[in-house]
């Protein structure tokens, strides 16, 4: 993200109607309530997106079916603004090349939950 804004200027990487101040202590409860949450997100989109509709999308697309399942990857998350969608736009193509080649849909959830729980973690203790 850092490195876009060398060449961008600055970026809003969160939504506005994400933002929030970082934790302070009296408000660390929230991470155990942020927990369940990130597991329940990561394994359900990892599910829908890469256990469902990788292999029904590779019947029709074949060997390319990891850049038109990036692409719709990416139009589902367009909600959250197009700076966070430039950012994430490599990672939405390598995991789903990934996970297609090696028909593993555990690998996107590594993936998924390795990039995105150290995200929440830096924004929550104003890191990023």
């Amino acid at each position: 993200m850092k490195g876009i804004e060398i060449i961008t200027g600055p970026m809003e990487h969160q939504p506005p109607f994400m933002t929030f101040e970082p934790l302070t202590p009296e408000r660390y409860w929230l991470l155990a309530v942020w927990l369940p949450y990130w597991v329940l997100n990561i394994m359900g989109e990892e599910i829908l997106w890469r256990g469902t509709m990788l292999p029904r999308q590779e019947l029709v697309f074949g060997k390319w079916t990891w850049l038109f399942h990036g692409m719709g990857w990416g139009l589902f998350h367009i909600a959250f603004g197009w700076q966070l969608l430039v950012t994430l736009l490599p990672m939405l193509l390598i995991q789903s090349y990934v996970v297609q080649r090696r028909k593993n849909t555990w690998i996107g959830v590594v993936i998924h939950g390795g990039i995105n729980g150290p995200s929440f973690l830096a924004i929550a203790f104003g890191l990023l």
